[in-house]
């Protein structure tokens, strides 16, 4: 049964993905089921079933988190051995990095091999989520600047590889404001490759404001492995838990070259390796996520966090601005450092003053590196959400038109 959508201006205030055409029919889905949702990070791809609640904060968790990462054999001789795969997925891969070769399927949140990428939602429903894919609809997340066309391939693979039987692609930025239960806002994504700074209006990214920054979480970590002449995961350690932003960097820069350098409440001075020594540090453990406000500090010729954010509100109309510096939201596991809030919010007071009375408010949630994917689960458990699909029926009659028509809908601006 046809039936035509008229709520269109209801939707447009109420959901973040919610622009949906009055001239095009959606498919009524009688019994909608459980949604699954699928967050496609450039480091992680975290997936669940929406509905049910079971963390101690009462936030429904991931049933799966896995490295977005493939991994296959150097040498095609060894797959003649016997309990030998030719494909390992995820942390599997990466525990057998020396002998595999390992590609990164999501690389600047963008897919650039979809065949990889296809194998890691295969072995999600197989292995995490122990689900047919054909069982539930699913929401899959998109990067706030990627393309179209990519979107037309991921509904490929998911409605004629993976057989599921309808589906949503929402923009991430929305999605992590959504968990913030707001739909006007700035959303800061701080992720693995890249910073995305997402103006957003009554849940509509404005994608012509779109800002995005080149350093991410890898970046960082980068840093740290050149200063520590550690390899790159025990770099990440190193800078989860001993890193953190200072409020003063040139100050705390005075404050360590005296000695007294003490670091933030809940955030080690020293860091332990595995055999049991103290890593001696010659950087101190801000400088590494200094370069989101420094870039400079690696070579990069691009302005701070702070300056991107406010550019990115200083160029969207004046009558929602005051709103946007109201809600400049973080999301993405790089915005995890002790300090970032403060600092930014310092750091975007000094560059508004006070013009015009401007209020900076920094807001923050915890759990907020899967904000992105708590968020999709809240947009799933809504009664409108059924809209909001494309189903397999609508795929194979309209095609890609279908994608460009309303999945597509979540990315433009």
């Amino acid at each position: 049964m046809l039936r035509r959508c008229r709520w269109r201006a209801f939707f447009k205030f109420l959901t973040p993905t919610l622009i949906l055409f009055d001239d095009f029919p959606v498919l009524a889905m009688p019994g909608l089921r459980e949604v699954v949702v699928i967050d496609n990070g450039s480091y992680t791809i975290k997936a669940g079933v929406s509905g049910t609640y079971g963390s101690p904060t009462g936030t429904k968790l991931p049933d799966g988190v896995l490295r977005a990462l493939i991994g296959r054999h150097r040498h095609p001789a060894l797959l003649t051995m016997p309990n030998i795969q030719a494909i390992y997925h995820g942390h599997s891969a990466f525990r057998r990095r020396g002998i595999l070769g390992l590609r990164r399927p999501i690389q600047n949140a963008s897919i650039v091999n979809f065949d990889d990428v296809e194998a890691l939602w295969t072995y999600i429903y197989r292995e995490d989520l122990e689900l047919p894919p054909s069982s539930h609809p699913v929401m899959m997340t998109d990067s706030p600047l990627n393309n179209p066309q990519d979107r037309s391939r991921m509904a490929q693979i998911a409605f004629d590889t993976l057989n599921v039987p309808a589906l949503n692609i929402s923009n991430t930025a929305s999605l992590a404001l959504y968990a913030y239960s707001r739909t006007t806002g700035v959303v800061v994504d701080a992720g693995e490759d890249v910073t995305h700074i997402v103006p957003i209006q009554h849940g509509i990214p404005i994608r012509a404001k779109t800002l995005r920054i080149d350093i991410g979480g890898r970046d960082l970590a980068e840093s740290v492995a050149f200063s520590t002449g550690e390899v790159l995961h025990v770099a990440r350690d190193i800078l989860a838990k001993t890193g953190y932003v200072a409020l003063d960097h040139r100050g705390e820069v005075e404050v360590y070259r005296g000695g007294r350098g003490r670091p933030p409440e809940g955030v080690r001075e020293n860091y332990e390796l595995p055999d049991g020594s103290v890593l001696a540090m010659s950087d101190p453990p801000f400088m590494a996520p200094e370069l989101l406000f420094q870039p400079i500090l690696r070579g990069y010729n691009s302005p701070g966090v702070h300056q991107q954010v406010e550019a990115c509100i200083s160029s969207v109309d004046t009558a929602i601005r005051q709103e946007l510096y109201s809600n400049v939201v973080l999301s993405g596991g790089s915005s995890l450092f002790p300090g970032l809030p403060e600092r930014l919010r310092k750091e975007m007071s000094l560059l508004v003053g006070n013009e015009g009375k401007k209020s900076v408010e920094v807001v923050t949630m915890e759990g907020r590196e899967i904000a992105s994917w708590i968020g999709g689960t809240i947009l799933a458990g809504l009664g409108i959400f059924e809209s909001m699909l494309a189903s397999k029926q609508e795929w194979q009659e309209f095609g890609e038109s279908i994608v460009h028509r309303r999945l597509d809908a979540a990315g433009s601006g």
